[in-house]
């Protein structure tokens, strides 16, 4: 059992039909938790309960307790004694985790896996997921568990080792926020195409290299808007207790609203869907539209923002118009506005610089040039400004010893792109749009 879970468990007895079976506690119970008898005949049968909020920090670790079994025969009455094992895991540990399809090329595995009950990587180890190999190449790759399954299918290199370890997640648990090393996922993508291909039918963030403990966050707020600002789409995550470590996963293989058949998303998603009123359930039409993320954790906070580009959509002409949702506030629209500047300054900080630094770009979108200029009150330093495709592939990279340039995108096709300005001692983006 993960901590701070409620739960119970039935122990059940059998014997001939004119036989009594009772059951009785012979021994103490781990705190907070209670065992009982039914006293129904003539089979009684005992439910072990540790009730909300379950299991706590401090009972993290190994408990047991014995009960007597006792078999009435008239001629010869039985009794045996049987001890029942709960391992109350660490909050962020999962009991069991499955891999397969995964290799070096496409969805490497972890460094670094570990869970309280069992492992199992394989070609066909969870019908919720794609079936194929597991290989782990020449990477360092560590499994640690009290059981670990390696079915046919899974190739280990020279650099995997499997350690079966029956106390892992009650001997090394941390907190949360130690050696906390700042949010972790992938690049995010720019595509969704909800055709019902079961090809980027899902717009998802991912984090790879951390599925059960993705992000490093406790929370999040993902909302996606029009072009002109009016939301059609607001999801929010949070651990349950507040402040459990490793509340969501990415990939997760199952089944979310609206989907028939499992495939990989995440806890941070969209199905090309508004969930806000009045267009709650319509397919978003195809367009171009922008997200802002926010996640939060051991009190820091981080945003991401960028396009989204929806193709193939069902929506049928009329039933959904992204013009007609109810606009934001003023206030709404500058929370927006302040999001996109601030994602910027929590890249990479500096003590030295002003809070009023800002990379601008114009005109924004554009067809041909691009203005990139850094407004900040430090003098200008040698540095380098780089564009990328919001797939991160790099189209330019030129020093610089000011505060800005002109670009000529001219030849760019038709998309969004992100530019890069190291400078000053420190990291800016800014996304433009070539039309």
């Amino acid at each position: 059992s993960n901590m701070l879970t409620s739960f119970s468990f039935t122990i059940p007895s059998f014997d001939d039909i004119n036989e009594v079976v009772t059951i009785s506690l012979t021994s103490s119970l781990p705190n907070n938790t209670s065992f009982q008898g039914n006293g129904v005949s003539p089979h009684e049968t005992g439910t072990f309960t540790w009730p909300y909020p379950g299991p706590g920090i401090a009972d993290i670790g190994v408990h047991t307790f014995t009960i007597m079994v006792t078999d009435k025969n008239a001629c010869n009455p039985l009794s045996t004694s049987y001890t029942y094992t709960i391992n109350v895991l660490c909050d962020y540990c999962p009991l069991e985790i499955h891999y397969q399809d995964r290799h070096p090329s496409n969805k490497p595995l972890p460094a670094y896996t570990k869970a309280g009950r069992k492992i199992m990587a394989g070609y066909n180890v969870d019908s919720s997921q794609p079936v194929g190999n597991v290989e782990t190449g020449t990477a360092s790759v560590l499994f640690e568990a009290p059981q670990i399954d390696l079915e046919p299918g899974f190739t280990g290199g020279v650099n995997f080792t499997a350690l079966l370890n029956p106390v892992t997640c009650t001997l090394d648990c941390q907190d949360c926020c130690d050696n906390f090393g700042g949010f972790t996922y992938d690049p995010i993508p720019n595509v969704i195409t909800p055709n019902g291909d079961l090809i980027n039918d899902v717009w998802y963030v991912s984090d790879f290299q951390h599925p059960y403990c993705a992000f490093n966050a406790d929370a999040f707020n993902l909302q996606i808007f029009t072009p002109s600002i009016s939301k059609i789409y607001e999801l929010s995550g949070t651990s349950i207790p507040l402040n459990q470590c490793c509340p969501f996963q990415s990939p997760s293989y199952s089944c979310i609203p609206n989907c028939s058949t499992p495939f990989p998303h995440s806890s941070i998603y969209w199905e090309g869907y508004s969930n806000q009123w009045p267009f709650s359930g319509y397919p978003a039409g195809n367009g171009t539209y922008f997200y802002v993320l926010v996640l939060r954790g051991c009190n820091q906070i981080d945003f991401a923002t960028g396009f989204i580009h929806l193709y193939g959509s069902t929506a049928k002409m009329g039933n959904f118009d992204s013009t007609a949702l109810i606009e934001l506030s003023e206030q709404e629209k500058e929370e927006i506005m302040f999001s996109l500047e601030e994602k910027t300054k929590l890249q990479v900080t500096n003590e030295n610089n002003t809070n009023e630094d800002k990379l601008l770009i114009y005109p924004n979108p554009t067809k041909e040039n691009i203005t990139v200029a850094l407004i900040s009150d430090n003098p200008a330093q040698e540095g380098v400004i780089e564009v990328f495709t919001m797939q991160g592939q790099m189209l330019y990279s030129k020093p610089i010893n000011t505060n800005g340039a002109v670009i000529n995108v001219t030849s760019y096709t038709k998309g969004a792109y992100m530019v890069k300005l190291a400078n000053n001692n420190r990291i800016y983006t800014e996304i433009f749009i070539k039309e």
